[in-house]
């Protein structure tokens, strides 16, 4: 009898356990919600206006009455989505970061110059790994680098050596980081994007026009996405899904990376090489054909195709600035290759270490490319239909930004120049294998502090 009533009370206090952690779970959940109410009420009531616009936010903020962080914490939509017009450059405590990345990057105190109190700024190289996970790279790669564009959203990036072709570049990857956890929306992004130009306008391969402007948005209507409707992270979200749904991808065979480009026209490559590489994907079409099924945006939407990532990262800016939402293209390449794979067993953690591995592992030589689209007024990586993707704790890891650009035709010059070079004509023997990129060293760092 003792042993029944044991059994049946051991069974009660199993059924209670997990309802006192819905309990719990529940509880906090409201209390963040009270916190971020309140945190809303207190900046409406900051406020000597009766319209909440970045002026008035940031009005406060200079004046101390309120941090880049609490605008953050509220979560409130428009609050947020318009912090972000100015926290990403905006310095509270002068210390060389931004609010916006000491928030979400490299978890330190944005109100604090020396967040540990250690006497060295936050801003050092070093002191910025201190309160979050990170992994630390060396590597070698050819001079096709922006070097603004080594400090994107993931990770930061310094030259340490620089040569007339190639440089040494340390890196810093934050896999920890935050910046798409809340993707805030814009519904008036037609309005307040129509003055980026630069990321608007027809370009040679991005090459939309009016006509094809009509087709689509027609297009989608029919498919129940009417652009008119839409915040702009609504549009995206719905687009990407669009696009991956109705179109077809073609293998490339990696020549296009080394298009020509002439006169502002995409011409027929003369060299044997890169011949011999389109024909082994497209061994009876015509260069025409293989052109506009997968180089230019605005005959790959006619023709329904899409190329690999290159033309994947054309297609989805012809059509997104087609619709008013401006967009750029990032350039990605692997850290090291597969020889170099014992490089990373100074990476600790295991989760992390196999991501690299799988990078590595890839065969031969990669690289990769995406877009970026402005949307709730930031800049946000969309990989395929991943809007938000982050590069730094995914597929991808392993990989580094090293470039962005309108248009590649800007940066197939550069591409024809070096890779073409030290790939089919004369290696630089500075590299030890003919892949245009070489791992120096790897390893991780755990946080050693919290600011929670």
């Amino acid at each position: 009898m003792r042993g029944k009533l044991f059994i049946a009370g051991l069974l009660s206090l199993m059924v209670a356990v997990p309802s006192f952690a819905k309990e719990t779970k529940a509880l906090q959940v409201q209390e963040e919600i009270s916190k971020e109410k309140q945190l809303v009420n207190k900046i409406y009531a900051l406020l000597e206006v009766d319209r909440i616009s970045e002026e008035t936010l940031l009005k406060l903020v200079k004046e101390k009455k309120i941090t880049i962080a609490e605008l953050y914490a509220s979560k409130d939509n428009q609050i947020c989505m318009l912090t972000n017009k100015f926290a990403t450059t905006y310095d509270s405590d002068k210390d060389g970061l931004s609010d916006y990345d000491e928030i979400f990057k490299y978890k330190t105190n944005p109100n604090k110059a020396d967040s540990d109190g250690d006497g060295i700024i936050d801003s050092d190289w070093n002191e910025r790994k201190e309160y979050t996970y990170t992994v630390n790279y060396k590597t070698k790669i050819f001079n096709l680098y922006d070097e603004d564009s080594l400090a994107m959203a993931f990770q930061d990036g310094r030259v340490i050596k620089k040569t007339d072709e190639y440089s040494e570049i340390e890196l810093i990857v934050y896999p920890e980081n935050t910046y798409y956890e809340y993707l805030y929306e814009n519904p008036n992004w037609k309005a307040d994007y129509s003055g980026m130009k630069t990321y608007l306008e027809p370009t040679v391969l991005c090459n939309w026009d009016n006509q094809m402007r009509e087709d689509l948005i027609n297009e989608l209507k029919q498919s129940g996405i009417d652009p008119d409707q839409l915040t702009d992270v609504e549009l995206v979200k719905q687009v990407t899904a669009w696009i991956e749904k109705n179109n077809k991808r073609l293998f490339t065979n990696g020549w296009d990376i080394f298009l020509q480009v002439e006169n502002g026209k995409v011409v027929e490559p003369k060299d044997k090489k890169i011949i011999e590489k389109m024909r082994k994907a497209f061994p009876t079409e015509s260069f025409q054909q293989i052109r506009d099924s997968m180089i230019l945006g605005k005959e790959m939407y006619y023709n329904k195709t899409i190329g690999e990532c290159l033309g994947s990262s054309t297609y989805y800016a012809t059509i997104f600035r087609a619709l008013g939402i401006p967009t750029r293209m990032v350039a990605m390449t692997p850290m090291g290759y597969p020889r170099q794979i014992q490089l990373i067993d100074k990476v600790q953690q295991s989760s992390y270490r196999e991501l690299l591995n799988k990078t590595l592992s890839m065969p031969g030589w990669s690289n990769h490319y995406h877009t970026q689209v402005y949307i709730g007024n930031m800049w946000v990586d969309v990989e395929y239909s991943n809007v938000g993707n982050n590069f730094a704790n995914d597929y991808f890891a392993g990989y580094i930004t090293f470039n962005t650009f309108n248009d590649y035709s800007q940066f197939a010059v550069l591409a024809n120049n070096l890779w073409y070079k030290h790939m089919f004509i004369e290696r630089n023997k500075n590299f030890s294998s003919w892949i245009p990129y070489e791992l120096l060293e790897a390893y991780d760092l755990e946080a050693v502090h919290s600011l929670s």
